[in-house]
């Protein structure tokens, strides 16, 4: 649960333990009704004591119950792990900064080495075009150069899926190992088979999203989005099954679909079309291609504009513990001072 405010949000991590003390505050504040006047002691120099600035037992009863239910509402809180988020680090305490995690899924089929765009374009052979595999690889790497402040991770899937990088902080090594090796048997240069390329084979879409969705679920971060790159042939309904999962998990999804079949455009269209933060672009040339990713940069830049680059976050259990001290201490103070002999 995450209450959002002008220059900093404050997340409950556990919210539903803050509920658990609201009966108990009730409570409290029934029992305190019912006995009300109860522990009021008349006597004749009442005037004088309220001259000399002491309260009667009736406003001290009310400061009381006050002050109990603000103890319990503070246990509350604290059971509810909060934290604060903020653009800059605090001065005091320690602070933890939430970098945007981006997972990349990488379609790495058999069907990807066939040139973007299909054999013929245009009634002309097209044989020395990029395939689709070489395109998505250019454009990923530029992605990760636009945001070099973000958590990037990277999954391939064919036969089954590969976290090829769990995401962490920029690493060019760790991020260009794999998907250098080239989608072909033999890459010029090597003295080895390509580890990719005997990698590649069917597509495993469902398992895929389904890592996926494993992966983002453990960041911590403040906001995640995957991007899946790949020409869906035949597994339309494993895109959307794993994109409906995932949609209740505050995930932007972008969907790039290299020569994709029109009747799985429809479907996926149909199906995610009022949901603003599930997009889907058709690529049929490196000109597409080159032009769904700068959208989706876009889009993800102005989302870091908008969240106010909350990006720093801090907890502040021992902040209410704090509040808790000097609750428990006001109390203490009231009630054994003068003013507790008003009360029987």
């Amino acid at each position: 649960m995450e209450i959002n405010l002008s220059f900093f949000s404050i997340i409950l991590n556990s919210p539903l333990l803050f509920l658990v003390v609201l009966p108990f505050a009730g409570l409290v504040w029934l029992l305190f009704r019912r006995q009300a006047g109860s522990d009021a002691i008349r006597y004749s120099g009442l005037d004088y004591a309220i001259d000399v600035g002491l309260k009667p037992a009736t406003a001290k009863r009310n400061y009381r119950i006050l002050l109990i239910i603000m103890l319990v509402l503070v246990i509350g809180l604290i059971w509810s792990a909060p934290e604060l988020r903020t653009s800059r680090p605090l001065l005091f305490g320690p602070a933890e900064k939430l970098n945007p995690v981006y997972l990349l899924a990488l379609d790495a089929s058999g069907s990807m080495t066939e040139p973007l765009g299909g054999y013929v374009i245009d009634g002309s052979l097209n044989l020395d075009g990029p395939t689709k595999f070489d395109a998505s690889q250019a454009e990923l790497y530029g992605y990760a150069e636009q945001f070099p402040d973000a958590n990037l991770g990277l999954i391939l899937f064919s036969i089954q899926p590969m976290l090829v990088r769990w995401p962490t902080s920029q690493s060019e090594f760790d991020f260009h190992d794999i998907p250098d090796e080239g989608m072909r048997f033999t890459n010029p240069g090597r003295v080895r088979t390509s580890q990719l390329a005997r990698f590649a084979g069917g597509t495993a879409t469902r398992a895929g999203l389904a890592m996926a969705r494993y992966t983002l679920s453990k960041q911590r971060t403040s906001y995640r989005a995957l991007i899946l790159i790949g020409d869906l042939i035949d597994n339309i309904d494993e895109v959307i099954e794993g994109v409906q999962l995932m949609e209740d998990d505050g995930v932007y999804i972008y969907v790039v679909a290299l020569d994709a079949l029109p009747e799985s455009l429809v479907a996926f269209t149909s199906m995610f079309q009022d949901k603003p933060y599930i997009n889907i672009y058709p690529v049929t040339s490196t000109t597409e291609l080159s032009a769904a990713i700068t959208q989706i940069k876009t889009i993800e830049s102005d989302r870091q504009v908008q969240s106010g680059s909350l990006n720093y976050v801090q907890d502040i259990r021992w902040l209410v513990c704090l509040i808790g001290f000097i609750v428990g201490v006001t109390m203490i103070i009231l009630f054994e001072t003068r003013l507790h002999k008003t009360h029987r």
